[in-house]
C-alpha cells in the first residue's frame, strides 16, 4: 500500500507541475526563460513516463496529463503562428507534448487518440528537421510508426459488421491510417536522406509510393520531393545517389496522375547535367539521351543550351554543335542572357568560328531587343581577346555610327562595357602604345557622352586620356582633358596628380607647386567609395610626384613634394626616408642660396627626424632595432657636420650640435656614444656662450647663458659617468673649459655664490694653470662688474703662483696681474682716500718693486713701461695725499715714485730732473707744515 500511494503522489505532483510549467510558457515570452522552462518540462516528462498509470487511483492524473499534453500542443502551434519561438523551441515544446500524450496505456488506446498521437509524432518530427536535427526528428517519427501500428492491429482485430454504415466507417478509417502512413513514410525518407542514409531513404519513400493507387493525387508531392532530395545531394556531389531519386522522381511523374511536361523536363535536365558533372567521358551518351528525353518531352532554351554543353565537354562534332545552336537560335524563348552565356561558352572551348558566327547571328535575331547591347559586348571581348583588333574597331565603330542605341543598357552592363575598353586601353598602354590607348578610351569617351555627360566615369577617362596625352607629348591636349576631369571631379587626388605632371612638363613651376599644395589638401576633402579618406592614395601620389620631379631635375618642386609628404604621412619610416632625401637634396643644392638658408631648412628637417625617432622609442626602439639606430646615427652624422660647416654663425652651431646630443642620446649606451654625446654638449655650451655674447637683447642674452649652463650640467654628469668607468685626467682641456664656460655664464648672470664655489675648486686644485686663473679674472672684470672680492681673489692666486714658480717669476706675466691688482683696489678706494684699500695696494707696490730689485732672479726682466705705470700710479697717489693734508702717507707715496724712478732706464732722463725738482718741493712743503705745526704746539 505504502508503494500505491507514493506512485500516486508523485504523479498528481508532476501533472500539477507540468500544468503550472505549461501556464507559465504561455505567458513567458523571453527566449532564454521559455528554454529554462521548456527544459524543466521535458525532465518531469521523462520521469513520468516512468510511472504506472493504469492503476485505477492513477486515473484521474493520466486524463489531467493527457490535457496537459494538449494544452503543451496548442501553445506550441498558437506561438508558432505568432513567430514568438524560436524554431529549435517550438520543437521541443512539441517533443514534450507528444511524449506526454504518448503515456496513455494501450488498454485505453481508441483510434481517435492513436490518429491524435500519429498526428502529433508527425508534425513533431517535421518541425525537429525543420531544425535540421534528424536524430530527434527519428524519435518522434518512432512514436508515429508504434502509432501506425497499433492503429493496423485495432482495425484488423476490431469485431465485423455487416451495415453499410460498418463497411463505410471501416474503410474510411483505412484511408486515414494510410494518409497517415504515406505522412509518416515520407517524412521517415526524409530524414535519413538528411542523414545521408540514401539507400533507408529509398526504401522509405518507395513505401509511400506503394500507397499511391489509394491516393494518386499525392504522386506529384512525392515527385517533388525526391526531385528535391537530388538537388540536395547534387550540392553535395553525391552522384549516384542523385541520378537514384531523379529516377525516382521520373517514374513517380509518369503515374495515373503525370506531373507537367514542364516539369519532368527539369528533372530530365538535371538528370542529365548530373550525368555530366559525374564523369563525362563514362555517361556522356545517358547525358545526351537524358537532354534529348527533356527537349522532347518540354522544349525549352535551358534544354537546348545542356545539349551545346554536353556535345562541347564530350568533344562533339561541330555539325552537332551548329545544329543545336541552330535549334537554341531559333526558339521562341531564347533570351539575350542565356544567348551571351553560350557565345561564351564557346569560345571557353575554343569554337571562335562558331562564335563569330552565333554572334552574328544572334545579333540579327534580337535586333529589335533592349537588351541587344550585351550581344554586342560579348562579340566585342571575343574579337578582342582574340586579337581582332580592326574588327573590333570596326563593330564599335558601326554600333556608334548607325546603333548607338545598343548601349542603351543597364548601369552594370554599360559599366562592364567601359571595363572592356579601358583594360584593352590599359593594356596598350603598359606596353608603351600610348596612341592605341587613346584611341580605345576616345571610342569609352564618345559612349559616355552620348549616355550621360556627368557619368562617374568620365572625369577618370579624362584622367587616363591626359596621361596618354603627356606620353606621347602632347602637353597642351593633356591639359585640356585634365581640366575637363577637374570641372567633374575637382577634389580628387588624381585630378590633382595629372595637373602636377602636365605643369612639371611645361616647367610651370608655380602650377607644380599650387598642384601639390591641392594634392595634399584632397586628404582631407575628397572621400572614397567606402566613406575612408584618400590619406593612403594622396601619399602615394605625392612620392611619385617627388620622385618625378628629381627625375626631372626639379629640385624645387620635389623638396616642396617631401614637405608634403613629411607633413601628412603617418608611417613613420617613410617619414624619415622622405626626410633623408630632403635633407641631401638642401646639401647638395647649387641654385646660389645662402648658407644660412640652407642650414635652417636642414634645421628643421632634423627636428622632425627627432621627434619621429623619439616617438618611435619610447614606444618600440630598443637596442636591437638596427633600422632605427642606423636612422638615429644618420642624422647624428649630418648634424654634427651641419654644426662644423656653420660655425660662422653660434645661433646655428649651438643647434645643430644640440641636435647631435639629442640624436646621440637615441643610440645604444655604449661608450664610445657616451663619448660622443658629451662631445657634443661641449660644443652646444660653447656656442650657446658664443650665441650669449653676441646678443643685443638682454632677455636673449641670459637665455643662452642658462643654455649654456643647461648643457654643461648634463656633459658633467656624463664625465662622471665615464670617469667612474675608465677613469679621467683633472688637468682634461674639456674639463678646464667647462669650468671657464660655466664661470663666465654664472658671471653674466651674477649668480655671486656659485662663482665662489667654482673659485674655491679651481684655487684648491693643485693641478689649476696660471692661464686658467687669467681667464678668469678677465671675466671677473668685464661687465657686468661683480664685487672685487672675487676678482682679488683670483688675481692674488695668480701672483702667488708666478711668484712660486721653481724656474724663476715670468716677470712679464706677473707684472701685468699685479698691475690688475693694484688697479682694483685703487678703484675701491675712491682714488687713493680709503686707507685700507690704499694700504692693500702698498702691498702690491711693495711687491712689485722687490720684483724690480729682484729682477736679475727672474726669466724675464720687469717691463718698463709697467715700471713707469708703477711710478705714476704712487706719485699721483702722493700727491693727492698731499692735496688733502695727509702729508705723512704723501710723503711716503711720492718717495715710492722716485724709487721706482730709479729703476727706469730708456726713460729715465724724460722724468728724472723734473720728479726730482717737484719731490724736493713737496718735501720743503711737508717740512714748512710739520714745523708750523710745532711752533702752534708751543
Amino acid at each position: 500500500m505504502e508503494a500505491i500511494q507514493t506512485d500516486n503522489n508523485d504523479l498528481a505532483d508532476a501533472v500539477r507541475e507540468i500544468d503550472g510549467l505549461v501556464t507559465q510558457l504561455c505567458q513567458e515570452h523571453d527566449d532564454s526563460k521559455c528554454d529554462q522552462l521548456t527544459d524543466r518540462l521535458l525532465d518531469i516528462s521523462q520521469s513520468v513516463l516512468g510511472l504506472d498509470t493504469r492503476l485505477a487511483h492513477n486515473q484521474a492524473a493520466e486524463i489531467q496529463l493527457q490535457n496537459c499534453a494538449f494544452s503543451l500542443w496548442n501553445v506550441a502551434v498558437a506561438r508558432k503562428t505568432g513567430e514568438s519561438l524560436h524554431q529549435e523551441l517550438n520543437a521541443k515544446v512539441r517533443h514534450i507534448a507528444c511524449n506526454l500524450a504518448s503515456s496513455i496505456p494501450s488498454s485505453r488506446e481508441s483510434f481517435v487518440m492513436l490518429k491524435k498521437q500519429i498526428t502529433m509524432a508527425g508534425r513533431t518530427g517535421r518541425a525537429w528537421l525543420d531544425c535540421q536535427k534528424p536524430t530527434m526528428a527519428d524519435q518522434s517519427l518512432s512514436l508515429a510508426l508504434d502509432g501506425l501500428e497499433k492503429m493496423k492491429t485495432m482495425l484488423e482485430s476490431s469485431p465485423g459488421g455487416s451495415s453499410d454504415e460498418w463497411h463505410e466507417a471501416q474503410q474510411h478509417q483505412c484511408i486515414e491510417v494510410e494518409r497517415e502512413a504515406f505522412k509518416i513514410y515520407a517524412t521517415k525518407g526524409e530524414s535519413l536522406v538528411m542523414q545521408d542514409e540514401h539507400e533507408v531513404g529509398l526504401h522509405w519513400i518507395q513505401k509511400a509510393k506503394a500507397l499511391l493507387p489509394q491516393m494518386p493525387k499525392e504522386s506529384s508531392y512525392l515527385a517533388m520531393l525526391c526531385y528535391n532530395f537530388g538537388c540536395d545531394t547534387l550540392d553535395k556531389k553525391y552522384y549516384k545517389a542523385t541520378i537514384a531519386w531523379l529516377r525516382e522522381s521520373l517514374e513517380l511523374g509518369k503515374g495515373e496522375h503525370p506531373i507537367e511536361p514542364e516539369f519532368q523536363a527539369r528533372t530530365l535536365r538535371l538528370l542529365a547535367s548530373t550525368y555530366l558533372d559525374w564523369d563525362p567521358e563514362q555517361y556522356s551518351q545517358k547525358a545526351l539521351n537524358a537532354v534529348g528525353l527533356a527537349n522532347a518531352e518540354h522544349s525549352h532554351p535551358s534544354g537546348l543550351h545542356l545539349k551545346i554543353k554536353i556535345l562541347l565537354r564530350t568533344n562533339g562534332s561541330d555539325v552537332r554543335i551548329r545544329g543545336a545552336l541552330d535549334d537554341l537560335i531559333g526558339h521562341a524563348h531564347l533570351s539575350v542572357n542565356l544567348a551571351v552565356h553560350t557565345i561564351r561558352m564557346l569560345a571557353e572551348h575554343d569554337k571562335l568560328d562558331i562564335c563569330l558566327n552565333s554572334c552574328q547571328k544572334m545579333e540579327h535575331r534580337f535586333s529589335s531587343d533592349t537588351d541587344i547591347g550585351k550581344l554586342y559586348i560579348q562579340h566585342l571581348e571575343l574579337l578582342l581577346s582574340n586579337k581582332m583588333t580592326s574588327e573590333a574597331k570596326a563593330l564599335l565603330e558601326e554600333c556608334i555610327r548607325g546603333h548607338s542605341s545598343v548601349f542603351d543598357i543597364d548601369v552594370n552592363t554599360q559599366r562592364h562595357l567601359h571595363t572592356v575598353l579601358w583594360d584593352k586601353a590599359a593594356s596598350d598602354y603598359d606596353v608603351g602604345d600610348n596612341a592605341e590607348a587613346l584611341a580605345w578610351y576616345s571610342y569609352s569617351l564618345t559612349l559616355l557622352k552620348q549616355a550621360d555627360s556627368n557619368h562617374e566615369s568620365l572625369a577618370k577617362l579624362q584622367r587616363n586620356r591626359a596621361s596618354c596625352f603627356l606620353n606621347l607629348q602632347q602637353p597642351d591636349q593633356a591639359l585640356e582633358a585634365v581640366k575637363e576631369a577637374e570641372k567633374l571631379d575637382p577634389i580628387s587626388p588624381f585630378t590633382q596628380y595629372i595637373l602636377y605632371k602636365v605643369a612639371l612638363w611645361k616647367a610651370d613651376g608655380d602650377g607644380a607647386t599650387q598642384a601639390i599644395q591641392r594634392l595634399s589638401d584632397c586628404s582631407k576633402e575628397a572621400k572614397q567609395d567606402d566613406g575612408s579618406d584618400y590619406k593612403e592614395t594622396v601619399l602615394s601620389l605625392i612620392c611619385l610626384a617627388a620622385q618625378m620631379a628629381l627625375e626631372k631635375d626639379n629640385r624645387t618642386i620635389a623638396v616642396k613634394a617631401l614637405e608634403k609628404l613629411v607633413q601628412h604621412s603617418e608611417d613613420q619610416q617613410q617619414i624619415l626616408t622622405s626626410l633623408r632625401c630632403l635633407t641631401r637634396l638642401q646639401l647638395t643644392s647649387a641654385d646660389g642660396k645662402e648658407n644660412t638658408t640652407e642650414a635652417s631648412a636642414v634645421l628643421s628637417y632634423l627636428r622632425t627626424a627627432y621627434d619621429t625617432l623619439h616617438s618611435h622609442a619610447e614606444t618600440v626602439m630598443d637596442d636591437t632595432d638596427i633600422a632605427w639606430t642606423e636612422e638615429a646615427s644618420w642624422f647624428m652624422k649630418i648634424s654634427w657636420n651641419m654644426a662644423l660647416e656653420s660655425s660662422e654663425n653660434s645661433t646655428l652651431t649651438h643647434e645643430f650640435f644640440t641636435f647631435c646630443s639629442k640624436f646621440s642620446h637615441l643610440l645604444p649606451p655604449e661608450e664610445n656614444n657616451a663619448a660622443h654625446q658629451k662631445t657634443c654638449l661641449f660644443m652646444a655650451a660653447a656656442a650657446a656662450l658664443q650665441m650669449a655674447r653676441e646678443q643685443l637683447n638682454r632677455e636673449d642674452k641670459l637665455a643662452s647663458f642658462k643654455q649654456c649652463l643647461d648643457h654643461i650640467k648634463v656633459c658633467r654628469s656624463i664625465s662622471q659617468e665615464l670617469q667612474t668607468e675608465q677613469g679621467s685626467d683633472s688637468k682634461e682641456m674639456a674639463s678646464v673649459l667647462l669650468t671657464l664656460y660655466e664661470f663666465e655664464a654664472l658671471a653674466n648672470l651674477g649668480v655671486v655664490s656659485e662663482l665662489e664655489r667654482i673659485l674655491e675648486e679651481v684655487v684648491s686644485n693643485p693641478d689649476t694653470e696660471i692661464k686658467t686663473l687669467e681667464t678668469m679674472a678677465a671675466l671677473t672684470m668685464q661687465p657686468p662688474f661683480l664685487p672685487s672680492s672675487i676678482c682679488k681673489k683670483v688675481l692674488q692666486v695668480i701672483i702667488q703662483k708666478y711668484l712660486q714658480q721653481p724656474e724663476g717669476v715670468d716677470l712679464t706675466k706677473c707684472s701685468k696681474a699685479l698691475y690688475s691688482m693694484i688697479e682694483i683696489c685703487l678703484k675701491d678706494g675712491k682714488v687713493s682716500y680709503d686707507t685700507a684699500s690704499r694700504q692693500e695696494a702698498w702691498g702690491h707696490f711693495t711687491t712689485a718693486f722687490n720684483l724690480i730689485e729682484k729682477s736679475d732672479k727672474g726669466i724675464t726682466e720687469y717691463p718698463e713701461m709697467q715700471i713707469l705705470w708703477l711710478l705714476t700710479r704712487a706719485w699721483n697717489t702722493g700727491i693727492h695725499l698731499l692735496s688733502g693734508g695727509q702729508m705723512t702717507d704723501a710723503e711716503k707715496w711720492c718717495g715710492l715714485g722716485m724709487r721706482f724712478m730709479n729703476h727706469l732706464t730708456s726713460l729715465k732722463s724724460n722724468y728724472e730732473d723734473k720728479m726730482k725738482n717737484i719731490y724736493a718741493e713737496v718735501l720743503d712743503k711737508i717740512e714748512r707744515n710739520k714745523l708750523k705745526g710745532v711752533e702752534e704746539e708751543e
